[in-house]
């Protein structure tokens, strides 16, 4: 289900509740994207050019949507807030450019290489209230 604005809404992620998601998040819409963007590719493979249009259109508007709705200003970088309300950096705003979104590549990449890696990987959360890493979803002392 899509709310007024197009974003897809979930209840959860993958992350089943271990954290925040607000009821639509960025790995939703962004997996909703790229299966758009797949399904066009397919479509046009096995001769549909109208439907493979009709998802590549649909695929630029989700990336809009998300531009829209999920593009935000964190921790002075340019890149994604995981759902409204959302202030802190996320691991799963790399989801747009995994999915070939890219207008915000240079500050999502400083965020996630500069903010969010550590010896242990990728933070789940850069969460300034806490001393504890979250790597896996929960707090690690």
């Amino acid at each position: 289900m899509k709310n007024s604005d197009g974003v897809v809404q979930s209840a959860t992620d993958e992350m089943e509740g271990r954290i925040s998601t607000g009821d639509a998040n960025l790995s939703t819409n962004a997996l909703y994207y790229g299966g758009l963007v797949n399904a066009s590719h397919l479509a046009k493979e096995l001769g549909h050019d109208s439907l493979s249009n009709l998802y590549y259109n649909r695929s630029i508007e989700m990336a809009n949507i998300i531009e829209k709705h999920f593009g935000y200003e964190i921790a002075g970088l340019k890149t994604y807030r995981y759902f409204e309300g959302n202030t802190n950096l996320r691991h799963w705003i790399c989801l747009p450019l995994v999915m070939g979104i890219n207008n915000r590549a240079e500050a999502t990449s400083k965020a996630l290489l500069d903010k969010l890696w550590t010896e242990n990987g990728v933070l789940v959360e850069l969460n300034s209230d806490s001393n504890s890493e979250n790597v896996f979803g929960t707090e690690v002392p």
